[in-house]
Order: structure tokens, then C-alpha cells, then sequence
């Protein structure tokens, strides 16, 4: 007999009606809202998604910092403030480290992201922010 709490369903999405600019509404399927970043953890026939592309590039970091990396992901903008996307991204980059031979070095190593002090969609000028108010940051651009 199934656990209550493995056989509870995630409810569906409510439909979503949007007023458009003058008289006309847009309508959205809950399963379209619900489906929409799919896309972004489908491998197209290159192999690659997210979480490939996220593997991939701390793979050309230099080796001895490249499990701090995985440890200490930030991740920023709208896409990310989806509920439990970083979720769904820790768990599909667990499952790539265990089942994909190009990433099996990885199998140890422990991934991890990072709450942030504001919005996933304003943590890069929040970072942009940071680093032109420092000393050095004078000394650091290129003007025209």
C-alpha cells in the first residue's frame, strides 16, 4: 500500500486570464504554464539542455576549483524564480553525473545554489551594482 504522501498528486495549475490592452484577454492553460520550462531540461539531438550546458562550462574551469564551483551556483533572472526550479536543477544535475559517461569524474562531487539577498531577477545588477562601486573598478573598464 502507497504511502499517503507519495500517492498525493501536485494539484494542476489554475487557467490564468490576462487583460490585453484595450478590450481583448489572454487566456492561459494551467498545463501550458506548467509545462513551459520543459524546454529547458529536454536534451535537443546535440545532447545538450541546462543542466548539460551548466556541467559543461565548469568543466573548462581549472580543475582544482571546479567542485567549489558546483557547490556555490548563483542562479539570476526570471526563469529561476519559477517555484522549485533550482530545485529541479540540482536533482536533473544529480541524475546527469550518475547516468551520462561524459560526466562521471562528477559522481562525487555535490552541487549546490545559493539563496540570494534580493529577486532571482535583479541578482545580476545587484552583482553589476557591487562591482562598480568598488575602488578598483575605475582602473577596470574601457571607455569609448
Amino acid at each position: 500500500m502507497a504511502s499517503p504522501i507519495s500517492a498525493r498528486r501536485p494539484t494542476p495549475l489554475l487557467d490564468m486570464v490576462y487583460p490585453m490592452a484595450g478590450q481583448g484577454r489572454l487566456m492561459i492553460p494551467g498545463l501550458v504554464r506548467e509545462e513551459a520550462a520543459e524546454i529547458l531540461f529536454e536534451q535537443d539531438n546535440d545532447r545538450l539542455s541546462l543542466p548539460t550546458l551548466v556541467l559543461d562550462s565548469i568543466l573548462k574551469c581549472p580543475v582544482d576549483s571546479r567542485k567549489t564551483l558546483a557547490s556555490n551556483l548563483v542562479l539570476s533572472g526570471g526563469t529561476f524564480m519559477l517555484p522549485d526550479f533550482s530545485h529541479r536543477l540540482l536533482s536533473e544535475l544529480e541524475d546527469l553525473v550518475a547516468i551520462e559517461e561524459r560526466y562521471k569524474p562528477w559522481s562525487e562531487c555535490r552541487f549546490g545554489v545559493h539563496n540570494t539577498p534580493v529577486r532571482g531577477n535583479i541578482v545580476s545588477w545587484l552583482g553589476g551594482s557591487i562591482y562598480a562601486s568598488l575602488e578598483t573598478f575605475p582602473h577596470r573598464f574601457i571607455t569609448k
